[in-house]
């Protein structure tokens, strides 16, 4: 049966933002909504001649100097050379300021930094990704809509000031990392049915948090 915390005193919160718990802790009554929203769209994929590609790991690890590619919008291909592409590299778009979306339909694993510094990123499909890696969507602060519908893994700093994210929703997740969402002062509702391990200081500074729904 989910529970919705609703976070009503000082105390609550001190022990949220601050150490690792069981899904025991500041847990109130209630009822929680773990759907998730569609990701069903119709995109064009980016030609695949924008990316560097490691075919052995199948792993995106950047994006290549070729003309005519939008360095403002990109959707991963499913496949480059018809090889499946399930992952991206770590640092892959670190520091990249003028990516504003991507979307990446059947990637699988996001590796550290991978995004980190993207200061114009504002929205982010990955309806598969199963692992998020430290420091992937670090100081992203434009970000404002992450879809993540199966993810389970959440590594150290993943979503540090994230300042602009208002609501998260991990219906799947099980791991949280130190620090993930440290700083995101809008952040307003967490979902998170199925979390059994979040780490010290995963949702600290979070200021405007009122809501947290788990099992």
């Amino acid at each position: 049966m989910k529970k919705t915390l609703i976070i009503k005193n000082s105390i609550c919160v001190l022990a949220f933002a601050l150490f690792a718990f069981t899904i025991t802790s500041c847990v109130g009554s209630g009822s929680g909504n773990d759907g998730t929203k569609s990701t069903t769209q119709n995109v064009i994929p980016t030609d695949p001649k924008c990316f560097n590609f490691e075919k052995d790991t199948k792993t995106i690890t950047g994006l290549t100097n070729e003309t005519g590619c939008d360095k403002y919008h990109i959707v991963i291909p499913t496949t480059i050379d018809g090889v499946k592409v399930t992952a991206i590299g770590n640092n892959a778009f670190q520091d990249n300021k003028a990516l504003t979306t991507v979307d990446m339909h059947l990637v699988e694993k996001i590796g550290d930094a991978a995004f980190q510094g993207n200061a114009a990123l504002e929205t982010v499909n990955m309806p598969k990704v199963k692992e998020i890696g430290h420091g992937a969507f670090y100081e992203n602060t434009a970000l404002k809509e992450v879809i993540m519908p199966e993810v389970k893994e959440i590594g150290h700093g993943a979503f540090y000031e994230n300042t602009a994210l208002t609501t998260v929703n991990m219906p799947e997740v099980i791991t949280i990392g130190h620090g993930a969402f440290f700083g995101n002062i809008a952040l307003k509702e967490v979902i998170m049915p199925e979390v059994k391990e979040i780490g010290n200081e995963a949702f600290r500074d979070n200021t405007a948090l009122k809501e947290v729904t788990m099992n």
